[in-house]
């Protein structure tokens, strides 16, 4: 499993690096984050292609919602679609929708609002005779305090999350649940403990993944330079 966040539009100008370093990784199932919304659908289906030299084919869902980023699920192996798109609930978008409304940054593309939805997608997953729930989300970023405005939003997209993923589970029988993406962790974990809680299909709680750097020490995957916003840290998780 492998998840990217391959950053807008630089992932459709540049292919060729995503390229390289996927067909060495030859991941069987893949989490895309921030696929710039007016990206092809069929470009999208030659560059999955292109990862197969053995002639593949791969299938994937990608989010309706979540404004000008979307994220998708992909897979060589049977895929049918189980969600694409997640919308905040009316509570959310009254709570606190006046309060975001002021600090979006004016700028083209435009920061998502709450009316754009969440960026996730699902998608059931065939591994031999189990089925597998997929997936791919990419949380609001910013924010450096536990309850800063961002974290909100965060923890009210998770929950929004949650409650999908829940119903797609009760839709049919599934083996496990893989969830992975950009969770923008950069004030609180509290989105990332409250999404994996008692969603495992057993009932218990989805585990975190242990990936490391190629040091084999270091987990982080945001770093830091002069003038950076944020420190140095893990954003990106696989859940399962």
């Amino acid at each position: 499993v492998v998840t990217w966040n391959v950053h807008n539009r630089f992932f459709q100008q540049n292919p060729e690096p995503f390229r390289r370093i996927l067909r060495a990784l030859r991941p069987d199932v893949l989490f895309l984050d921030e696929v710039y919304d007016a990206t092809p659908e069929d470009w999208i289906r030659t560059f999955l292609r292109s990862l197969s030299p053995d002639g593949k084919e791969w299938t994937f869902i990608r989010s309706r919602s979540g404004g000008w980023e979307r994220s998708l699920v992909a897979s060589h192996l049977p895929l049918t679609a189980a969600f694409d798109e997640v919308w905040h609930t009316k509570e959310t978008l009254d709570r606190l929708g006046p309060l975001l409304e002021p600090t979006l940054p004016k700028r083209s593309p435009p920061r998502k609002d709450l009316q754009d939805g969440i960026t996730a997608a699902g998608a059931f997953i065939t591994i031999g005779s189990r089925t597998v729930l997929a997936t791919a989300l990419d949380l609001a970023c910013c924010g450096s305090l536990a309850e800063s405005l961002p974290n909100q939003r965060r923890e009210a997209e998770v929950q929004a999350v949650q409650s999908i993923i829940s119903g797609a589970i009760g839709s049919r029988n599934v083996d496990g649940v893989l969830t992975g993406g950009d969770f923008n962790l950069v004030g609180s974990r509290r989105a990332l403990d409250v999404l994996r809680r008692n969603l495992d299909p057993a009932g218990s709680d989805l585990a975190l993944d242990d990936a490391l750097r190629l040091d084999n020490w270091a987990n982080w995957t945001n770093g830091s330079g002069p003038g950076a916003p944020f420190m140095r840290g893990k954003l990106d998780y696989v859940l399962h």
